[in-house]
């Protein structure tokens, strides 16, 4: 079996453990120590299993370190701050360490300024003071020290340290900078003349290094940091580039070079594997880090010595690499990911060759970068090259990528059957097994991401339950893949079906599922909280969720995202319409809609349409409302839009019935009732239905 890549084998240990949490038979507790020791690949772990708690009888309690790099509110945990301790917490810690006598005012007093309070200070002052006293019960037995007071902690640690074999020294200071994890093997081929079994001993004994489950580790970051505070410059230096020399002899690791030979200021040296660690940390969905790597690659790129044609194509993969980083962490119209595929595309036309790979990836690009701008029309004239490119190389993984982006500018254009056709195609043509490529190649899983135009489109085209089971299977999809970002787009997925079908319970959940989902991701962060100020204010009845639901469409804008325009505008002006400010409903779905009209996104206008006539009915205008709704059935019924075609008809059916004309309001919802495909249930049919009993025609 050929070994697999790290996307398929990190899917596969997402999947395992998915299935470990869910297998449980009686509720469980996961608790989580010491989270700010996680790198990317356990915090991507983590955030599995913190949405397995929403969704089984899990509970997840994770602790960190205030000062750790780990985002817990990007894994999807609530994060709460736990205050210092107290001085009682304190006593009481001393009591249970050191006995009754342990709550010696003057003992507190000295641990509590020495700790501020802080848990792992409190050990590694009961740690030093023992040291100076002889032992735990020699502490109470005599005088408190004062230079405890004054030295601190660190300072204790670093004397400690100092105080070790100068051979030991050197292992420890290979150790961290290295990291917080002790790799044996390697630093016994770097300082190969220390006897490892001795150091370890010692320097555990010294209290700066222990041994768990995974290995020998530094005690905690305080601990490391003492022994990097007491190196200079010139020595980090030198030991990097000892630590790098060894791993040059080695299998390739392209990260750990980069990184060593970086911090050892060789930059040649760098400048030689940062790219390729770059490729490799957005293999493993490190984005942050790999966006990192991605813009130091590019600064170093001239000392490669690369020129003409092969320093283009160099530089095409760093921005193609940039331009999918800038797509997940800064939003899918921010300017980072336009400037990256902008570029991109300008070297492609430069090297006039550049293959069939990343002259698609920059097409791709530069069409999401037109799509979530809101400029539909150019985003559909670019996802047509990039899909005749695809065709023109073979590629079928690149013709799944370019019809999932043209059925998504088809959705929006209001080209439904011809979404539909692409999205059946990407369906077909799709194979489980190269997930782990798409999401590596395009940071999204299309199988998942082309329900945006196939749920929402088959909603659209009056089928609100089919529309919902491909919702749900594009969740189902993609949380096997173990991929969060595509995770993060089904969960999307799902709440905008919900609110189109107006599931308005359904979606306050979906909405606070997307929240803990999107959180790292801006877009769907402002989606998650528009929808839920939408269904809150359909639920409680509250003027003031319209504020918050401007807020978030305000949000959107200032992102540079244009899409989707037409959907919250329809949210905005219901909203408006439901708390009796009829004139603001106007407006906001007028201008929305000559905005659609010069984007090319057309597929909700006939909704917006329905809102204008509404609007007109509650300022008592029957004339231009009448007029309104006819162009909204007749827009909808152009794009095989009948649920847009219903909505309309039941409004208009509404105005004539309260003006006394039950056969004209007859005549209008039930053939548009008759033309729906499914969806007997939801909110649109059960009110055409009520209505249709009300005109005596059921």
């Amino acid at each position: 079996m050929p070994p697999l890549d790290p996307q398929t084998l990190q899917a596969a240990l997402h999947g395992a453990v998915e299935a470990l949490v869910r297998a449980q038979p009686a509720p469980t507790v996961i608790l989580l120590d010491d989270l700010d020791r996680a790198g990317p690949e356990s915090a991507a772990l983590v955030a599995v299993v913190a949405r397995l708690a929403s969704q089984a009888p899990v509970v997840v309690i994770a602790t960190a370190a205030a000062e750790a790099d780990v985002d817990l509110r990007r894994l999807g945990l609530t994060v709460r701050e736990l205050p210092p301790l107290g001085r009682a917490d304190v006593a009481a810690f001393a009591v249970a360490v050191l006995g009754p006598l342990g709550d010696r005012a003057d003992l507190v007093d000295l641990l509590v300024a020495a700790s501020g309070g802080q848990p792992r200070l409190l050990v590694e002052s009961i740690r030093t003071l023992a040291r100076s006293a002889g032992g735990l019960e020699q502490i109470v037995a005599g005088p408190v020290p004062r230079e405890l007071v004054l030295a601190g902690v660190e300072a204790a640690l670093a004397a400690r340290f100092a105080e070790l074999d100068p051979a030991i020294q050197t292992l420890l200071r290979h150790a961290a900078v290295i990291g917080p994890e002790l790799e044996l093997g390697l630093l016994t081929a770097v300082v190969p003349t220390v006897d490892l079994a001795v150091a370890l001993d010692e320097a555990e004994r010294a209290g700066l290094i222990e041994v768990g489950v995974g290995g020998w580790r530094f005690l905690h970051g305080q601990a490391r940091a003492a022994v990097l505070g007491a190196m200079s410059a010139e020595e980090r230096r030198a030991a990097h580039a000892a630590v790098a020399a060894v791993l040059s002899n080695g299998p390739p690791d392209p990260v750990a070079l980069a990184f060593h030979f970086g911090q050892a200021e060789l930059t040649d040296a760098e400048a030689r594997w940062i790219a390729a660690a770059a490729q490799v940390l957005l293999s493993r969905a490190s984005y942050p880090r790999a966006l990192a790597s991605f813009q130091r690659a590019l600064a170093l790129l001239d000392a490669r010595g690369l020129t003409g044609a092969e320093r283009d194509h160099a530089e095409l993969e760093l921005q193609l690499g940039l331009g999918t980083c800038a797509l997940i962490l800064d939003g899918l119209a921010s300017p980072a990911m336009a400037a990256a595929y902008d570029r991109a595309q300008a070297l492609v036309e430069a090297i006039g060759g550049a293959g069939g790979g990343p002259a698609f990836a920059a097409l791709f690009g530069q069409s999401a970068v037109h799509l979530f701008r809101g400029q539909i029309t150019v985003a559909h004239g670019l996802s047509e090259r990039a899909l005749r490119l695809a065709q023109d190389v073979g590629d079928v993984d690149l013709e799944i990528e370019g019809r999932f982006s043209l059925a998504n500018a088809e959705f929006w254009l209001g080209a439904l059957s011809a979404a539909e056709r692409n999205v059946v195609r990407v369906v077909a043509m799709w194979s489980p097994g190269r997930a782990a490529l798409h999401a590596e190649r395009f940071g999204q899983v299309p199988r998942v991401t082309c329900q945006t135009a196939g749920a929402w489109g088959l909603w659209a085209a009056g089928r609100p339950d089919a529309a919902l089971s491909r919702a749900e299977e594009a969740l189902a999809i993609a949380r096997a893949c173990g991929h969060g970002f595509s995770e993060a787009i089904a969960v999307q997925i799902v709440a905008v079906t919900r609110a189109l079908r107006r599931d308005v319970t359904a979606t306050l959940a979906c909405a606070e599922e997307l929240l803990r989902f999107g959180a790292p991701y801006p877009s769907y962060r402002v989606t998650a909280r528009l929808l839920l100020a939408w269904a809150q204010s359909n639920r409680e009845h509250d003027p003031q969720y319209l504020e918050d639901m401007a807020g978030q469409w305000r949000s959107w804008q200032e992102m540079g995202a244009g899409l989707a325009d037409t959907f919250y505008a329809g949210l905005m002006a219901d909203a408006y319409l439901r708390f009796a400010q009829p004139a603001i409903a106007l407006e906001v779905a007028a201008e929305a809609r000559r905005r659609g009209d010069a984007t090319g996104e057309r597929v909700l206008l006939a909704d917006l349409l329905r809102l204008e006539g509404e609007a007109h009915a509650a300022l008592d205008r029957p004339r231009p409302a009448r007029q309104a709704f006819a162009d909204a059935i007749a827009l909808a019924e152009t794009q095989g839009a009948m649920s847009l075609a219903l909505r309309a008809a039941v409004a208009w059916a509404r105005l004539e019935h309260d003006r006394g004309d039950a056969v004209e309001a007859r005549a209008l919802v039930a053939p548009a009732l008759e033309r729906m495909g499914d969806g007997a249930d939801t909110v649109d049919q059960r009110e055409a239905g009520r209505l249709l009993v009300r005109l005596g025609a059921r």
